[in-house]
């Protein structure tokens, strides 16, 4: 499979044919859609970061009072329970 292409895609068919001329702005919009999917990946990494440190930041500033947890205390899982009734599983990490 090649990179960056999903799973569920089928590969190009070469008994699809291609316009005389249109090679070059085929393998044009190509490279374009995976350039736009790499920075998408990579704008959604960035605020998911972004979201992870607000999120543990709050915790230690507003549940811990800037101590740690003792141990044990499933902040987190508490947490994300409440969260996944809104926005579902999956979103965070944890």
């Amino acid at each position: 499979m090649a990179p960056g292409r999903p799973r569920n895609y089928p590969a190009a068919d070469a008994a699809v044919p291609v316009l005389p001329g249109a090679a070059p702005l085929l393998s044009d919009l190509r490279e374009l859609t995976l350039s736009a999917r790499q920075q998408v990946a990579q704008t959604v990494n960035s605020g998911l970061t972004t979201l992870c440190w607000h999120i543990g930041s709050r915790i230690r500033k507003n549940i811990l009072k800037e101590k740690r947890a003792e141990y044990g205390q499933e902040i987190l899982q508490s947490l994300s329970a409440k969260l996944a009734v809104e926005f579902g599983r999956g979103l965070l990490p944890y």
